[in-house]
């Protein structure tokens, strides 16, 4: 019996047919590419909300202009008011989607940083030379290597 990845079996997260090690990613990143799309979503969503305040506000001016028979005064005052709120919410969601989208672009960015750490290999450091360095023989000559003689350092 075939095992099935969740996905009809694309395999698009690796874990699948056609899928390699290599493209396995892990429940983080898809998580974060979740909420990435859902935020699309959300901010395609915020231009319906401020296209439908934009005529509802010039539905109810067009409505008062009918009842109270002011002509295109109503209207106007709707569509202004209809512009005004639409425009204040589309701000207000899209500053709220936007601290969302860096919140996880932060989160993001520590956990790739954490994982080059950790695949990245110490670095040694250099071993300690008992040795005194004023004792090395700096030009190469062997036979004037002699204890206390400073060998052309300045």
């Amino acid at each position: 019996m075939a095992e099935t990845t969740g996905n009809g079996g694309h395999g698009r997260d690796g874990g699948g047919p056609g899928g390699s090690p290599g493209q396995m990613r892990s429940a983080a990143e898809r998580s974060e590419d979740e909420a990435e799309v859902s935020i699309g979503w959300k901010l395609a969503g915020l231009g319906f909300q401020t296209a439908s305040e934009v005529g509802a506000g010039a539905l109810l001016g067009w409505l008062a202009d009918r009842w109270l028979n002011s002509a295109p005064k109503g209207l106007l005052i709707g569509s202004v008011a209809g512009i005004a709120v639409g425009l204040w919410s589309l701000i207000r969601g899209a500053l709220r989607l936007n601290r969302q989208l860096d919140a996880i672009s932060v989160a993001r960015r520590e956990r790739q940083g954490a994982e080059r750490r950790a695949a990245r290999p110490p670095v040694p450091y250099p071993a300690e030379d008992d040795e005194d360095e004023w004792d090395e023989d700096l030009d190469g000559n062997a036979d004037d290597n002699q204890p206390g003689v400073n060998d052309e350092r300045w």
